[in-house]
């Protein structure tokens, strides 16, 4: 038998009315602005490749003419500098020059223009990277484009371990028990973000699709019994 776990958001006043409506305009304009920005939400493992999309297709102008990216930008929700660049104000975009800030993702960082949508991968995925990211896109001639992604960092348990009703660790064999005796199986698990959750399985087959964890004193969680 084995568990498995899944890991498993007047003039003055009306200078002041003028001044207000503007200001109600641009806030309304703002609040517009930001609830047409798409965003992509990603899942990654600890340790794994992530690959978050950003949308840098280009269109045709009136006059047939296909525009160009001039420089691509992300951002990280709670910095307010650029952590990746795709430079190519002053080159053919397939030259761009590319950036990555030391602190953030420094040399695991990589973008690929030719996905559809592109994507900037990040090799090694860490917990400390989950956040909402920006992607901006600046055109020579079309309005600037932002889409945004929520990543989602999924931190499997260290440790796994099966004790019988005795609480002594079972690695590989339980028993031998008598006919009728009552087999009593725990699975404690240690780290793991969000909590996860645990099922049993006998051989491939799936005993039990209900899963409850619980808190432990020694800092784990105690999945279901068997």
């Amino acid at each position: 038998m084995r568990c498995t776990f899944s890991v498993v958001s007047s003039k003055w006043r009306l200078g002041a009315l003028v001044v207000c409506w503007g200001v109600l305009a641009t806030l309304a304009g703002a609040a517009h602005s930001a609830r047409d920005v798409p965003i992509y939400h990603v899942q990654a493992v600890a340790g794994d490749p992530v690959y978050l999309p950003c949308d840098i297709a280009t269109v045709e102008d009136a006059n047939g003419k296909l525009d160009t990216v001039i420089l691509v930008l992300w951002y990280r929700e709670d910095l307010g500098t650029p952590i990746y660049s795709v430079d190519a104000r002053e080159r053919d975009f397939n030259q761009a020059e590319r950036w990555s800030d030391e602190n953030v993702f420094s040399n695991r960082a990589y973008f690929m223009p030719e996905k559809q949508p592109a994507e900037l991968g990040v090799d090694h995925i860490r917990e400390e990277d989950a956040g909402v990211y920006r992607c901006r896109v600046d055109f020579k001639m079309a309005q600037t484009r932002n889409s945004k992604v929520n990543l989602t960092v999924i931190v499997p348990p260290h440790k796994i371990v099966i004790v019988d009703e005795t609480g002594n660790e079972r690695t590989s064999v339980v028993g031998p028990y008598t006919e009728g005796a009552n087999l009593i199986l725990r699975c404690h698990l240690y780290g793991g973000k969000p909590k996860p959750w645990v099922l049993w399985y006998r051989n491939d087959d799936l005993l039990s699709n209900s899963s409850t964890t619980a808190p432990t004193t020694s800092g784990g969680y105690q999945g279901n019994e068997l």
